[in-house]
């Protein structure tokens, strides 16, 4: 994060102003990031041609490293499926799956670089070496990982025409009344707490499906599936229908079952492969602490 006051008295436009004072990041980049709510003014959302006061103290959220600043680590990640363009792995819970500035070394990049993983390095700063799509830090399951730049644009557009089928098991608190469900709600960072996402009418479209599979007494064990893939979607939704994910330290309740992390997982990944059309399709088990808590509930 890098805070700067404005001291001068020309009145400047915001991203002309940071384009001069950030010149690693494109301005275009930087309007994309104004438009996101990764730059405030005072604390503030505003338009990329607002006009600077004197004293105004602007916050931007910076975004992550590139590869070439990424240590490859002696850590050993799952992979389900690999081929000469694209692998599909299975994260585990509890790493990033890219670090940023000043954060963890031990990162899902990182891994499969120590692995000798061939990665994608698109030139693109939006785009990370190798990642099409995110998971949380404490969210494990499926990913695909793309290993050359022509692949990675192919699945990145996929994914924008929502192409990849992506779904995820979680048990969330209290007993849903309906079977099946949506929640159409728009998804942007909270305003009072920067490192937090929350629904907001500012915020980007976001669909999330979900069914039951299985209630319990307090708990409902659910499958969910997203159209879209905003920043801690399903934990976002569910704590705005009042049902948050078990173990989610920022949006659920008191933890009190001990969780090591949040129960969601990344268990189906469906996409049409880009380069030989074929239809892909995985598929993982329920994981062991989920069965654990449910077999103590029935």
């Amino acid at each position: 994060m890098k805070t700067i006051q404005y001291k001068g008295s020309e009145n400047l436009r915001l991203d002309v102003f940071l384009s001069d004072q950030i010149q690693d990041i494109s301005r275009s980049q930087l309007q994309r990031m104004i438009k996101d709510g990764d730059i405030l003014v005072n604390q503030e959302m505003k338009k990329a041609n607002y006009r600077l006061s004197e004293n105004d103290v602007i916050t931007v959220i910076m975004p992550l490293e590139k590869d070439n600043e990424v240590v490859a680590i002696d850590l050993k990640i799952e992979v389900i499926y690999e081929d000469q363009w694209l692998a599909v792995v299975n994260k585990p819970a509890g790493i990033v799956v890219y670090p940023g500035a000043g954060r963890e070394d031990v990162s899902l990049v990182a891994a499969l670089m120590g692995m000798n993983m061939q990665l994608s390095q698109p030139e693109d700063k939006d785009m990370r070496d190798g990642i099409v799509h995110r998971l949380d830090k404490d969210t494990s399951g499926l990913m695909v990982i793309a290993k050359d730049d022509k692949t990675h644009h192919l699945l990145s557009d996929m994914l924008r025409k929502r192409e990849i089928k992506r779904k995820y098991y979680t048990i969330v608190s209290g007993e849903l009344e309906h079977d099946f469900g949506t929640i159409d709600a728009p998804v942007g960072r909270d305003e009072h707490n920067r490192t937090k996402m929350t629904v907001i009418g500012s915020g980007k479209d976001a669909i999330t499906y979900f069914k039951v599979i299985k209630r319990f007494e307090d708990f409902t064990f659910l499958e969910c599936e997203l159209t879209s893939g905003r920043t801690h979607q399903i934990r976002v939704h569910m704590r705005y229908i009042k049902h948050p994910v078990l173990g989610d330290v920022i949006y659920g309740y008191k933890n009190d079952y001990d969780l090591k992390q949040q129960l969601l997982q990344s268990y189906y990944l469906e996409f049409e492969h880009p380069q030989t059309k074929k239809l892909m399709e995985f598929k993982l088990d329920v994981r062991e602490d989920f069965k654990k808590l449910m077999s103590e509930w029935s």
